[in-house]
């Protein structure tokens, strides 16, 4: 839409006023001035109005698109206007023919390039006719009038071949958006555990050493929180696979409640759960670990006609940043510390320093 505002102008610039001057003058230099400075004239109220909807159309999608369409009418009807006011007096004939060459080719190409709006075609279609075949009537003659309805009848196949574009564009067009759609719930599948909603654990391994690599080179302390359901194999064995996959997914909508935007939280396998805490201090991390033990202990899991309650073990590890550890390694003290709650007697949460 940009190109289209000016390109009137950069075909009388580089092409009319050439080829006048090469026919030697055809027209009066200052006939050629007042043409330009109307279709620049024009050319700048297409342009005001084009950026002015792009710009609005950025935070509102559904902004009135009037101002387009009055730029377009300004600006075709225009060239059409200069033309048809050339091929009108007979003192410029030879320009005349010449000139409509331009507008012929102008025609096709910029129809086929508004095919994407019905509503700018037709506006195009309508302004861009109607001053050069009224000039052409006003001639008179039997040639002339037949011109006029030459140009007039032309409307109906440029008409169907620019809709035929339009209906391929917004083809493509749609199934462009459907393939960005499914790209986007794929990279979201490939990231998020599909039974509990949470991060799976390739996605949170990624993070993972991110995150604790950040925190050793900014000198901040980080907690890992290590949750394990205990006695899990007998749900499985006792009520069916089927429960223990809906236990899982209600213990991901309780822990998605729980946790904080800025804290990670995963599936890490199983029936084990991982929060990553940062900013952590030993009794931040102790205190949100005693919160989701609680929290999932007190909650009633119920599956058809079955209902039971869960306890889980908590391991909890903190790193400092005069520690200098790794991923790896804050992962292995916490899951030290969610050992030592299973052989402390389980239902309970351990810090890895006091285990």
């Amino acid at each position: 839409m940009f190109t289209g505002a000016l390109i009137y102008v950069a075909c009388w610039s580089c092409i009319v006023i050439p080829y006048n001057v090469l026919l030697g003058n055809i027209i009066p230099w200052e006939l050629m001035w007042v043409c330009f400075a109307f279709l620049a004239s024009s050319g700048v109220i297409r342009l005001s109005f084009v950026y002015d909807f792009y710009v609005k159309s950025k935070k509102n999608p559904h902004t009135n698109r009037l101002g387009l369409y009055v730029g377009l009418l300004a600006n075709s009807a225009t060239w059409s206007g200069v033309t048809a006011f050339i091929v009108y007096h007979p003192e410029f004939e030879s320009m005349g023919h010449f000139i409509m060459v331009i507008f012929g080719i102008l025609y096709a190409f910029i129809s086929l390039s508004l095919c994407i709006d019905k509503v700018q075609l037709r506006i195009y279609l309508i302004s861009y006719i109607l001053p050069i075949s009224i000039a052409y009537f006003a001639k008179q003659g039997s040639d002339n009038v037949y011109i006029a309805c030459l140009l007039w009848a032309s409307t109906v196949p440029v008409y169907r071949i620019a809709m035929m574009h339009h209906r391929e564009y917004w083809s493509l067009f749609h199934q462009a958006y459907l393939l960005k759609n499914y790209s986007a719930k794929l990279a979201e599948l490939a990231r998020t555990d599909d039974l509990t909603g949470l991060m799976n654990q390739r996605s949170f391994n990624q993070i993972f050493e991110q995150e604790i690599q950040q925190a050793v080179e900014s000198r901040q302390s980080y907690g890992l929180l290590l949750v394990d359901i205990d006695h899990f194999k007998m749900i499985n064995d006792s009520y069916g696979h089927l429960t223990g996959d809906h236990c899982l997914s209600q213990i991901g909508l309780i822990l998605n409640r729980l946790i904080e935007d800025n804290i990670k939280v995963a599936r890490y396998g199983g029936e084990e759960f991982v929060i990553l805490l940062p900013n952590a201090t030993e009794e931040k991390a102790l205190a949100l670990a005693e919160t989701v033990r609680q929290n999932l202990s007190a909650s009633v899991f119920r599956f058809t006609e079955r209902e039971f309650t869960i306890t889980v073990s908590v391991g909890v590890a903190v790193i400092y940043p005069q520690q200098r550890t790794d991923a790896q390694r804050l992962f292995q003290f916490a899951d030290e510390a969610m050992y030592a709650a299973k052989a402390a007697g389980r239902n309970r949460v351990v810090l890895y320093q006091k285990c």
